[in-house]
């Protein structure tokens, strides 16, 4: 498309729109205008005050401003590097005859928008500090239901060996109930043969009395065992219970990871989606 104006001609009337192109916008924008060289206008804002000058040389460094240069418009953030400030840019090359004469920048604060990535990655710096701490707290409740385990079986174990202590007790009496029987009936025999039988009565009495002994300890015993049998019962109970609370403490806690692993993927999209914005 033919103007019929000079490529200067063309600048510099672009050049005097861009104080009317600026008050007119409703954003706080900055605009650049430029050649393939140098910058012909540098229209900064109050808030929004670029690190280049009109007169300086167009940087080759900045993608968004040499892509319009080529003949393609582009918008990005520019690196800060170039400019010594973050902002979103888009740029439209300027155009005579079908050749690019130079471009324009328009420069967008994104000062608050910049504030929002900040917070947005520290809400992630924390989102991870405590997946690792979940990730803590389920490898302790997975080794706690491990060791609960271990204490249940080994419970449930002592009661089955109290179980047979049991046993051999009931037969303790057993023998001794018998022992008892056979020493009231040797004190008998022994009665009966007069003095021929006088030691061995002696020895009967003997077998009487540690028959005796032998179930008063037996009885003993009995009773340290029925309490030992009760606490275990008890111990037992109490680690069913915990275990039931640590499953489902686990599951919570596995429940808690998986909400805080959504969240992380959506302040990672957050951030990608505030980046597409400016």
């Amino acid at each position: 498309m033919r103007t019929g104006k000079t490529d200067q001609e063309i600048l510099d009337s672009i050049v005097t729109a861009a104080p009317f192109i600026q008050k007119a916008a409703k954003e706080e924008i900055a605009i650049s205008i430029c050649d393939h060289e140098t910058w012909l206008l540098q229209l900064d804002h109050p808030n929004l005050v670029l690190g280049n000058k009109t007169g300086d040389p167009v940087s080759k460094e900045d993608p968004v401003i040499q892509s319009a240069l080529n003949g393609k418009g582009e918008m990005g953030r520019p690196p800060f590097e170039v400019y010594g400030i973050h902002f979103f840019g888009k740029t439209t090359p300027i155009m005579n005859d079908g050749r690019v004469i130079g471009a324009i920048g328009m420069a967008y604060n994104i000062e608050v928008l910049m504030k929002m990535e900040k917070n947005v990655e520290k809400l992630n710096d924390i989102t991870v500090s405590i997946q690792k701490l979940i990730e803590q707290i389920i490898s302790q409740a997975d080794q706690l239901q491990e060791t609960n385990n271990e204490l249940y079986q080994l419970s449930e174990r002592s009661k089955e060996n109290s179980e047979e202590v049991n046993h051999i007790l009931e037969l303790m009496n057993k023998i001794s109930r018998q022992t008892n029987i056979l020493g009231l009936n040797a004190n008998i025999e022994a009665a009966r043969a007069g003095d021929a039988g006088r030691g061995f009565s002696v020895v009967a009495n003997e077998v009487r009395t540690i028959s005796k002994e032998t179930a008063a300890s037996s009885d003993k015993i009995n009773e340290s065992i029925t309490l030992i049998k009760g606490n275990l019962e008890q111990m037992i109970d109490s680690l069913s219970t915990i275990r039931g609370l640590t499953t489902e403490q686990t599951e919570l806690v596995k429940n808690a990871a998986q909400t805080l692993d959504t969240l992380s993927t959506i302040i990672y999209q957050l951030h990608d989606y505030m980046k597409t914005l400016g």
